[in-house]
């Protein structure tokens, strides 16, 4: 008998301010489970025309609030992690996150559902995560996520673009068993999401460089990161994110460097195009 190989998927996101003392809670997530959160993503008829059954999980996806309450996180991702089942033939894990939750007395929501979703699946599963473009990556996730793609857009108009990226990925990897580590290069900048949109220069030159460098540079994927200024924490900020070809993890480095130094040298050009 022929075991078709499975991808779970889950979404679990939320773009914090910890910076308003009211907490985000359950009530702000719109939510579906199982097959029901399927028609809100982007992903499963792709999977599935590649040959692989769709495991859903949930779908959490939250409104931008104030930090998440720890005990509200725990429930939901709970709930995530319950329907993961203990099953041999799960192949992969596709993700969609923000990457700036902030979970009060926690820290990094994201980093925390990476983890707990790699204790679940173990080390030799491949784990591939849709980003939001202002996240505030941490250097960490790199410990459990095999694969990172952001938006390219700001406003964001690749939604659903970045999601199946990510979801290619994520087969490639399966198809060569191949699990890479993502290299993050943090860059010393914290900047207002809405003074760089990517349809006039600076952005768009930055975004037309990283299109570039994955059509020419020896890479699976690059992406930029603004942050969120509004997060207290540690790993806010900009960040370079780079997914090396197998064996090329010094080209990732080298591309990584390159996009946060490019980021560097544009950071006094963002401006706000409307009046503020």
């Amino acid at each position: 008998m022929i075991r078709v190989k499975k991808i779970v998927i889950g979404v679990f996101e939320l773009e914090s301010n910890s910076l308003t003392a009211i907490c985000s809670t359950r009530a702000c997530f719109s939510m579906a489970f199982d097959r029901d959160m399927i028609p809100r993503v982007h992903v499963a008829d792709y999977f599935e025309s590649e040959g692989f059954e769709v495991i859903p999980t949930i779908y959490a996806s939250g409104v931008p609030a104030g930090p998440l309450l720890r005990s509200e996180f725990d429930s939901i991702l709970g709930e995530l992690i319950e329907r993961i089942p203990n099953d041999p033939e799960i192949a992969g894990v596709w993700l969609k996150l923000h990457g700036a939750m902030d979970v009060l007395e926690l820290g990094s929501g994201d980093l925390e559902i990476a983890k707990a979703v790699r204790a679940k699946v173990g080390s030799n599963v491949p784990v591939s995560i849709a980003f939001d473009m202002h996240a505030d990556v941490d250097e960490r996730i790199a410990d459990y996520a095999n694969c990172i793609r952001g938006y390219r857009t700001a406003p964001h108009t690749d939604i659903e673009r970045t999601e199946l990226h990510a979801a290619e990925l994520l087969v490639h990897c399966i198809r060569i068993g191949y699990l890479p580590r993502p290299v993050i290069v943090k860059v010393p900048v914290i900047a207002n999401g809405d003074s760089m949109t990517t349809d006039v220069e600076p952005g768009s030159g930055i975004i037309e460089q990283l299109w570039n460098m994955e059509a020419v540079e020896d890479i699976l994927c690059p992406s930029l990161f603004l942050g969120n200024p509004w997060v207290d924490s540690a790993c806010a900020g900009a960040a370079a994110v780079v997914v090396p070809n197998p064996g090329k993890e010094a080209c990732a480095r080298e591309a990584a460097c390159k996009l946060a130094q490019l980021l560097w040298n544009q950071k006094d050009r963002f401006r706000f195009r409307a009046k503020t």
